[in-house]
């Protein structure tokens, strides 16, 4: 059984999405883990850099306490949910 992909990344601690680009073209998913103490923010996106259907899924915001999905960044919340804790300082979660 494979394993598939791996890409292991450290991004600055900072607001934006100009850091790094991971294509799931031919993937049926993708998994991802994440070590922050709050505030990790994902862009889906159908081609690298905005288009049209780009969705921003938030992590730990609000003092890692719930999590967001919206209409790009900065965008519409699509979903807000209460995550006290997904995210951790010290581990991959």
């Amino acid at each position: 059984m494979s394993t598939g992909r791996v890409l292991n990344a450290s991004t600055e601690l900072h607001y934006s999405y100009n850091q790094i680009w991971f294509s799931t073209f031919s993937m049926d998913s993708a998994v991802v883990n994440i070590r922050a103490c709050h505030d990790a923010h994902i862009l889906l996106s159908e081609a690298n850099g905005m288009s049209p259907n780009t969705y921003e899924v938030a992590f730990g915001i609000n003092g890692n306490t719930q999590s967001v999905m919206r209409e790009g960044p900065y965008g519409a919340n699509i979903v807000w949910v209460d995550t006290p804790g997904i995210l951790s300082c010290d581990e991959l979660r």
